[in-house]
């Protein structure tokens, strides 16, 4: 019966090759169904098996079957599982048959079994599958070349998988033989780059298994093993001619080994590195570097076509030798061993980074490739970025003694610059351009260089009659603007002309981008801009406004990603920002102002765009003379919009258009011009009338922008049909809390109702019932964390400032399982806290909360008894590392309310206080410790890093003030003093005890600072 089945699997495989699709399909489809019988895997590897009777395109195509099969029906663990699962009996004939295969002659076939060895291997060795490492390890012994390879290919696959346990007995077997193989290459036993770069490769992967294991002792005395005899034949293979493209393969894979044992073990490799072993390095870099030069950097007039896939060899080959100097230079052991030959190295990175004849095609077909061409990798094969990045963090690294300076290293490129063009050689700007390059990732460190050289660094530049290519043009002015805060007065002055003038018409796209650039990092200037500055830049104000604005009319059909629109649009801001000239701004805002609201509009789906459009019409509006210029001119084409059908808003410029009235009235100085106020009304109505998400945000956000604008005067304010402000106000917060109006519409309604409460309590006494049950029923119908934490705010805001009333409101009214809301709210409450985020939601409901707990307390009331989810419980207890088996098998324990209550609180205050500290040793912990050395104590639980990541979040992209709610008392509360007060107060309580057996270590640690 099997033979039958085979017989028929092999006619399917025939047939599922045919050139006819129809025939193909009828294939397909017998293979589909053959795929979840018992025995097809089985057949399959007989299949394979078979040379005589099968033909070899017929045993490939098994192959990669075999391997598909194996990767969706071998364990139900798996990632791509499908049922039915793999009989026992059929995986152990499969494990039988497979291992033979490995010498097969055809390379294809070997590589497809190699890898349904290595899927199986995941599962089954060594337990299930002991016979396999020996039977691998056979036939890398085996003196044949097929058998060798298919060996080194499992063995490429599993050497990065194994465990701890694996690792102590693999090892000493491996690495003889993989010593063997790099000495028959060597000999030219045999010729297969291939084999030798796997085999380097599979070494390299223990290497790595190695330096992850906690016994630091034993990984350094297995590591040593064969080390020394390893590395002779490293360094003869290091030494050998730069010959051909394919030859490049062990070089890469050799480099990148020796990175990655330094990496690991510094301490061990330095006294092998001195042992001649660097000086080949070196050399190989210094000749790498050369070649590059003249194969890739040089004029492609110069390079013969044939040799363009030996500088894509070379360009690999160079960067893993730039990754391996990154290392060295990392750490002060291995940085010791360079000695002299320090700047050398240094300044053969800088020969690397120099843009090569590829970059500037690309650069030249796409000019925006060049805008942020260090931020964004555009797949460029080339060293330049790499190499870039081994000077700046050399640099950039304090602990390092520096003996070279980077101006050092700039000064001896312009000199071999100016002999370049001496000697009339085109790329003479090349490494000037390079220069440039490093020197604009360096503006860290413009406080340690002198004054006096880069400012004749600058005068080098810029007072040079040489003839540049606009590419140099371009990075000089970039780099130059990136050390604004350094440059003397009168060089700025000089450098403004040269922007005015490179950002006009007449100059070439790549100098116009720049420019823009520049004009950009006037931002150096808006948080105290010296007199002098904005004197010279408000002299070219209205000329620099106009040409940037051409830029976009100019250029903007071809920015197909938006780089150059948003670089226009940060240059405008920035020079707004910069001038405080009310007539000046007046001037240039009849331009300004329909230009920003016509691309708001236009791309109203680009956030960034939106933001900068907000952004200038905000600092537009900011002086008298303009902002009432920007209003009437604006507002009334929004007012049009606004009032227009919503079934003919194809594009969302209803949403837009409130976007941008939110920010006149938020911005324009007071007293604000009549138009202002003549569109709230037919604002609102639209709010009221929407059902696009988009729409009610924004008319919530426009709301609270009019009530904190104009205050109680609102309440006065009538319609047409004679309804009030104060109607609205109620209308448009039931319809963001209503269930037909989208979860995401209430998202705003927090901040919303904090600025109504703040200045409208009054008329919304009548009204407080009916919004707060509809808070209730809001949070009973979302599980979006932003939404909850906007609709727990509105509680948290009235429980600050009447407790009781809330309390007592809360407790009269039933939850869906017919309990107290109250507990609802709560429950909700403590289980979301801790992801709530933003200044005043943080302050907010962490006072409310306090306050609470304190309540509860001092009242004995019932909330005492509840219980909630408190910390996580791991199976097998806290210790060792959190596995994935841990945390399916976890439980959480249930705690009192009030204990959960104080652990938010003190983890709120852990947040303001705990700092991740980004120092490391100065040689790592990979160098020290796999020399015996424990690094436990450097050491950092899942919990701490993930909560210090956040908090670092949150310290690091902490918003912008909502301008709205900057005069609430919560915003400006320093929450670590409140906490730290009421932490200080509640251990002075009988009940303290009660709490401290539920703290963490780390919370009873904090508090024992109080």
């Amino acid at each position: 019966m099997r033979m039958n089945q085979e017989e028929y699997l092999l006619e399917s495989l025939l047939t599922a090759l045919s050139e006819n699709p129809d025939i193909r399909k009828e294939g397909e489809d017998a293979l589909k169904i053959l795929d979840v019988t018992a025995q097809y895997g089985v057949m399959l590897s007989h299949i394979i098996s078979n040379p005589i009777q099968v033909p070899m395109h017929v045993r490939q195509f098994a192959a990669i079957l075999l391997k598909q099969y194996v990767d969706v029906h071998w364990n139900t663990m798996a990632e791509k599982f499908v049922d039915p699962v793999v009989p026992d009996a059929s995986k152990q004939t499969i494990m039988s048959l497979l291992p033979g295969l490995l010498s097969d002659d055809n390379s294809k076939i070997r590589a497809a079994v190699a890898y349904a060895i290595s899927a199986i291997a995941t599962w089954e060795w060594p337990d299930n599958w002991p016979a396999l490492f020996p039977v691998v390890i056979q036939a890398v012994k085996s003196g044949d070349l097929n058998s060798l390879d298919g060996a080194i290919r499992v063995l490429d696959e599993i050497s990065g998988e194994v465990n701890d346990d694996q690792i102590v007995q693999m090892f000493p077997v491996v690495v003889p033989e993989m010593l063997n193989i790099l000495r028959d290459f060597a000999a030219n036993k045999f010729t297969d780059v291939a084999i030798i770069a796997r085999s380097i490769k599979v070494y390299q992967n223990l290497v790595v298994i190695l330096s992850e294991t906690p016994d630091r002792k034993m990984a350094s005395q297995l590591v040593s093993t064969n080390l020394a005899e390893i590395l002779i034949e490293i360094n003869r293979n290091l030494v050998s001619p730069l010959i051909g493209d394919q030859v490049q393969e062990p070089k890469i894979s050799c480099v990148s080994l020796l990175q990655v044992l330094c990496r690991h073990f510094s301490k061990i490799m330095a006294p092998l590195l001195r042992d001649g072993l660097m000086d080949s390095v070196l050399k190989l870099y210094n000749s790498v570097a050369e070649q590059y030069c003249k194969l890739a950097v040089q004029s492609s007039e110069l390079v013969e076509v044939c040799l363009e896939e030996q500088s894509a060899g070379l360009a690999d080959l160079a960067k893993e030798l730039v990754a391996f100097m990154q290392t060295v230079l990392s750490r002060s052991v291995l940085c010791q061993v360079i000695g002299s030959h320090l700047e050398d190295v240094l300044f053969c990175a800088l020969l690397l980074a120099q843009p090569s004849e590829e970059s500037l095609e690309n650069w030249e077909a796409d000019p925006g490739l060049f805008i942020e061409e260090d931020e964004l990798d555009y797949g460029d094969v080339s060293p330049r970025n790499d190499a870039a990045a081994l000077i700046v963090d050399f640099f950039m690294d304090s602990k390092r003694n520096k003996t070279v300076s980077p101006i050092s290293i700039v000064a001896r490129a312009i000199t071999m610059s100016d002999n370049l063009y001496g000697e009339q050689n085109k790329i003479w700007w090349k490494i000037r351009e390079a220069s440039l390059f490093v020197l604009s990732k360096l503006t860290d460190l413009t406080p340690a260089f002198n004054p006096e050289d880069l400012k004749q660094l600058w005068e080098s530049f810029f007072v040079d009659s040489k003839q540049k290519p606009s590419f140099l043009v371009a990075s000089e002015i970039a780099t130059a603007s990136n050390f604004f805060s350094q440059m003397p007065h009168d060089l700025f002055f000089k450098f403004l002309s040269t922007i005015n003038s490179g950002i006009g018409p007449s100059h070439p796209t790549i100098v116009r981008i720049q420019s823009l650039k520049a004009i950009n990092n006037f931002e150096t200037f808006l948080k105290s801009p010296p007199e002098p500055v904005v004197t010279a830049i408000e002299a070219v104000f209205c000329e620099l406004v106009l040409k940037v604005i051409q830029v976009e009319l100019d250029l903007g059909q071809n920015d197909k990603g938006h780089y150059l629109l948003d670089l226009i649009l940060q240059a405008l801001y920035s020079l707004v920002e910069l001038c405080g000239n009310d007539a000046l701004l007046k001037q240039v805002e009849c331009k300004l102002g329909p230009f920003c609201l016509a691309l708001w509009i236009k791309h109203n789906n680009e956030i960034i765009v939106t933001e900068h459009c907000k952004c200038i019409l905000g600092s537009l509006s900011r002086m008298p003379g303009s902002g009432d210029a920007v209003c009437r001119r604006v507002v009334p084409t929004l007012m049009s919009i606004i009032k227009s059908p919503p079934q003919d808003d194809k594009y969302g410029a209803i949403s837009v258009a409130i976007d941008a009235l939110t920010e006149l009235v938020k911005r324009t100085s007071k007293p604000q011009p009549q138009c202002l106020a003549d569109v709230f009304f037919p604002a609102m109505q639209c709010t009221c009338g929407s059902d696009d998400t988009s729409t009610v945000q924004n008319g919530c956000d426009l709301l609270k922008s009019y009530v904190a604008s104009y205050g109680s005067s609102l309440v006065s304010w009538v319609d047409g049909k004679g309804q009030s402000a104060t109607v609205y106000i109620v209308q448009i917060v039931l319809k963001v809390l209503s269930p037909e109006t989208a979860e995401m519409g209430a998202v705003v309604v927090g901040r919303l109702m904090a600025v109504v409460l703040r200045h409208l309590s009054d008329q919304l006494v009548g009204h407080l019932d009916s919004i707060l049950k509809a808070v209730l029923s809001k949070m009973q119908q979302t599980s979006t964390l932003s939404v909850l934490m906007s609709l727990i705010t509105i509680y948290a805001i009235l429980i600050n400032h009447k407790l009781p009333e809330v309390v007592q409101f809360l407790s009269s009214l039933p939850d869906p399982s017919g309990k107290s809301a109250l507990e609802y709210v709560l429950r909700e409450w403590v289980a979301n806290q801790s992801g709530f985020y933003g200044n005043f939601e943080r302050r907010t409901t962490c006072v409310a909360l306090s306050k609470i707990l304190e309540h509860i307390l001092r009242t004995n009331h019932p909330l005492a008894n509840m219980t909630v989810q408190g910390d996580m419980m791991m199976t097998g207890g806290p210790d060792g590392p959190v596995t994935r088996s841990k945390v399916r098998n976890s439980s959480y324990q249930q705690i009192a309310l009030p204990v959960k209550i104080a652990k938010l609180l003190l983890q709120e205050y852990i947040s303001f206080c705990d700092r991740i500290d980004p120092a490391q040793d100065d040689d790592d912990s990979g160098g020290s410790s796999s020399e015996g050395e424990s690094d436990t104590e450097n050491q950092v639980s899942a919990e701490d890093f993930f909560h210090g990541v956040n908090r670092a979040m949150f310290n690091d992209f902490e918003e912008e003030i909502d301008s709205d709610l900057k005069d609430d008392p919560f915003v400006s509360i320093d929450l670590k003093s409140y906490l730290s007060q009421y932490f200080s107060q509640m251990k002075q309580l009988p009940y303290y005890n009660d709490f401290e057996s539920y703290f963490s270590p780390k919370e009873l640690e904090v508090m024992r600072e109080f």
